[in-house]
Parts: C-alpha cells; sequence; structure tokens
C-alpha cells in the first residue's frame, strides 16, 4: 500500500518556526503516524486515501500484492452473510453525520484475527476510521449491535409503491386508497415535515376547517397498517408528529430513493477516478433500484410530478454511464439504451447509439425494426423523421 501520513516541514511545537502554544502541523502528522491504534481516512468512493502505520501492517496483511484499497474489502461491507451484509460503514457515517458506535468485527488480516471498529465523517466527502485490536472470541461479537439493525421499515417508491417490514411484506388495498396516498406524499416530502394543510391538499384536494381532524385519523389509519401490533397509546416508530405536520422517521424507515441517489453519486466518483469496476458495481446497484419512474402507480398525483422529474436526469445519466462502461460488451450496453430509449423516445442520440450496438451485434433486422418505428414516432409527433438515416450506420460485422 502506497498511503503514507501527510507531512510537511513545520517544525514541533516549541522549536523554531511553530506557532507558541499551538502543535505544528508536522506533529500532527507525527501523531496521526505513530498513533497506539490504527488509523485511515476512507473517501465517500470508499477509497482509502491514507493510513497510519499500524494500518497500513493491517492492510499489508490482506494482500500482500496491496490490493486492499477499499473499507469493503478490508471489513467485509455488504457482504453476504456477516454483520455488514447490508451495509458499509464509510456511507454509514456520511449519512448519519456523525460519529458511528463502536463495532466488534472479525478481519482476518489483523494480528488478533478481530478490530473494534468506529467511524466519524470529516469535512470534504471523508470518513475517518480507528480500529482497535479485538478477540475472534469476545462474546460481544455474538449478538447484533442494536444501532446496526437498521430501519424496520423499507419503502420502495421508485416503481409503484411497495412495503417491506422485519416480518415481510405489507400488503393491501390500502396502498392505493388515502393512507398510501398519504405515504407516497410524505416519502416525496422525505427531507422535511409536512404541514397538515399540504397533507389534506394532496389526498383530498381541499383544505379547510376540518382537514386536522381528518388528517389526523388518516394518519392514524397509516400508523396502523404499517404497526398493526402497536398498543394503541404508544407512539409510531415510522410517523411522526412535528410542529404541525407530519414527517417520516428517518432512522427507522429506508427509502429507495435515497439510496439509488447514494449509488449515482458513488458511481459518478468512481468514473472521476477512473475506478471502472467500482463506477459498475455502484451504478448496476442503482439501476436496479429504479424500477420504474417515482411512484408510477400515481401518474396523476400532481404532488409526486416535481420528484419523478427530478429523478429521471440522475436515472437517465446512470444509464448513459452503464452503456458507455459496458461498450466492450455490447449485449450489456444495449439493455442500458434500450431502458434509456424508452425513458427518451424521442432523442436521436440515444435511438441512434442502441441502433448502432444491435447492428455491432449483428441484429440488422431488429435494428431495421427499431429505426422504422422510431421514424414513425418522431413523424406522428413532430412531422419530421430522425436526424440520421440507417445507411449512414456501421454495417453488421
Amino acid at each position: 500500500m502506497n498511503l503514507h501520513a501527510t507531512r510537511d516541514t513545520t517544525e514541533f511545537e516549541g522549536q523554531p518556526g511553530a506557532p507558541p502554544g499551538r502543535p505544528g502541523r508536522r506533529f500532527l502528522a507525527e501523531v496521526y503516524e505513530h498513533f497506539p491504534h490504527a488509523v485511515m481516512v476512507v473517501a465517500a468512493s470508499r477509497q482509502i486515501i491514507s493510513a497510519n502505520r499500524r494500518a497500513r501492517l493491517i492492510l499489508d496483511r490482506g494482500d500482500p500484492g496491496g490490493e486492499v484499497e477499499t473499507c469493503c474489502r478490508l471489513l467485509g461491507c455488504r457482504r453476504p452473510g456477516g454483520p455488514l451484509a447490508r451495509f458499509c460503514i464509510t456511507e454509514l457515517a456520511l449519512q448519519t453525520g456523525e460519529r458511528l458506535p463502536e463495532l466488534r468485527l472479525d478481519v482476518p488480516a489483523a494480528p488478533t484475527g478481530a478490530l473494534w471498529v468506529t467511524a466519524a465523517p470529516l469535512a470534504g466527502e471523508a470518513v475517518v476510521f480507528e480500529l482497535r485490536p479485538g478477540s475472534v472470541r469476545d462474546r460481544r461479537a455474538r449478538r447484533r449491535p442494536q444501532w446496526l439493525d437498521g430501519p424496520q421499515l423499507r419503502v420502495f417508491a421508485l416503481g409503484n409503491l411497495r412495503v417491506e417490514s422485519r416480518e415481510g411484506p405489507i400488503t393491501g388495498d390500502w396502498l392505493h386508497q388515502p393512507p398510501g396516498q398519504l405515504l407516497g406524499f410524505l416519502v416525496s416530502e422525505r427531507h422535511r415535515v409536512a404541514p397538515v394543510d399540504e397533507i389534506a391538499g394532496a389526498v383530498w384536494g381541499e383544505t379547510g376547517r376540518g382537514a386536522m381532524s381528518r388528517v389526523r385519523h388518516l394518519v392514524d389509519t397509516l400508523r396502523d397498517q404499517l404497526e398493526p401490533e402497536r398498543p394503541a397509546r404508544d407512539g409510531s416508530s415510522f410517523v411522526l408528529a412535528r410542529r404541525g405536520g407530519y414527517a417520516l422517521n428517518g432512522e427507522r424507515v429506508w427509502i429507495d430513493v435515497d439510496e439509488f441517489e447514494q449509488e449515482v453519486r458513488g458511481g459518478a466518483v468512481a468514473i472521476q477516478d477512473d475506478d471502472r469496476e467500482e463506477a459498475i458495481l455502484r451504478l448496476e446497484r442503482a439501476a436496479k433500484l429504479y424500477q420504474d419512474d417515482f411512484l408510477a402507480d400515481e401518474p396523476s398525483a400532481t404532488w409526486a410530478l416535481e420528484e419523478r422529474e427530478r429523478l429521471r436526469d440522475p436515472a437517465e445519466d446512470m444509464l448513459r454511464s452503464l452503456a458507455t462502461l459496458h461498450e466492450d460488451e455490447p449485449f450489456k450496453s444495449a439493455s442500458y439504451l434500450e431502458r434509456l430509449g424508452r425513458m427518451e423516445p424521442f432523442d436521436n442520440e440515444v435511438h441512434r447509439a442502441l441502433i448502432a450496438t444491435l447492428l455491432k451485434l449483428g441484429r440488422r433486422n431488429r435494428a431495421a425494426r427499431h429505426y422504422l418505428a422510431f421514424r414513425r414516432r418522431l413523424e406522428t409527433t413532430f412531422g419530421h423523421g430522425p436526424d440520421f438515416d440507417l445507411s449512414e450506420l456501421p454495417p453488421a460485422p
């Protein structure tokens, strides 16, 4: 690993060149380098960008060839069957914006085979880790830490609205009735408290003196659907009352939209870093999450339009990037271009690229059918055809 502490020529405190009463930068670099425990800094892309001496020893043990370059490879983030099967510590720290509680992990590269790990976000989209020696026989490792259990409710809004609890899917006609509309509205307003009058306007299209009681009753109905075993007098874990309105509990409710945007951002960072493997990994996760437009089963809900349109831009960028990243695998590239073509039915550039890829695969008849359908669609809608002709494209190999 070519990871070293940052150093400069500033002297130690008390020596020439150091500000009085304040450690010099060289002194701080020495503290970092010789800290008793392993310390490393990880970028938002999950790349390890700095490690002190003790951390480098662990990283070098992990792979003598020096290939342990991400926190996930070292600690087992998203590894099936492990305590982090659904999580990445870097992403959790950036998402919460706070220091994470300490977690005991089995890490074969550690001298003792286990580490106590904690992480905290830094300014500039990075996370600092402290790694302390642990024991594989530590009884505390047998229980999953409560803070890592994460959300108790999973809401899928990319496509038709779906809800899952730890016990399994929560289904029923309520999803297509006012309680489901309320849930969808709270998802679309998930970063703020939705006022009562706005909820009434979204669900019933009207506000008035009776709006507060109607909304309160609707909220109670939604809570009963999401938490059927909740005692009547207990507060809700998922739908919170706040300052004259209601909001979803971000600590208990996982929403696919947030994960989608996080993966898209991670993929963009990986592309900037020329990390093709990481970019494909992150963007393919995002593509799997984006089943369809935001709340596709609420096409006429005006309150969903803004969020739906906002999310289409990163979704289209994601598909374009995946098509480009898979140019050497035309089958995969074509599949992403086809999805993009359905989102952009009149885009000359997208459909030209798709037809060219189909020709590259030797599927000339399919390419010709697609071209004719595209030309007909443009002529019917705009009165003119494509800005390219099928004969202009490279012939099939």
